[in-house]
């Protein structure tokens, strides 16, 4: 029983991780299309450019490392790698939240992009936390 209520609670955070990978490469992609049209067409104050691109950077490692261990928490029923996915999921939060209201120049398309993925992450967090859950039921059933 407990078998089966972890292999439910890991395969929709496996669907998710599978189409967040293909969000993440568009959005990473777009982004830095709307930054370079950004950085060409309109005046950045001194080395807020870079700032910005180095954020995206950042956002980007994260993103890698929460998949690594999203999948693999998940597949191995893994409580630590879990928890690790799940802190690199809200660690995500403060870049998407920047790049929707703060950066120099924000367009429609930031904000609807970055809302898209504040969606994926409150999604992950949610599926996060039942995949946790069920890999705590599998172990304590045993």
């Amino acid at each position: 029983a407990g078998d089966m209520k972890a292999a439910a609670a890991a395969l929709p955070l496996q669907v998710l991780l599978l189409v967040d990978l293909a969000w993440t490469a568009l959005f990473t992609l777009l982004e830095l299309c709307i930054m370079a049209y950004k950085g060409i067409k309109f005046p950045y104050p001194h080395a807020a450019f870079g700032l910005e691109f180095a954020f995206y950077v950042v956002l980007a490692v994260i993103n890698v490392a929460k998949r690594g261990l999203g999948e693999r928490g998940n597949r191995g029923f893994h409580v630590g790698l879990l928890c690790g996915f799940l802190v690199c999921t809200v660690a995500t939060i403060p870049c998407n939240l920047y790049f929707l209201l703060w950066e120099v120049y924000v367009f429609r398309a930031d904000q609807i992009l970055n809302a898209i993925s504040l969606a994926f992450t409150a999604l992950e967090i949610l599926l996060g936390v039942l995949a946790l859950v069920g890999v705590v039921l599998r172990r304590t059933v045993r």
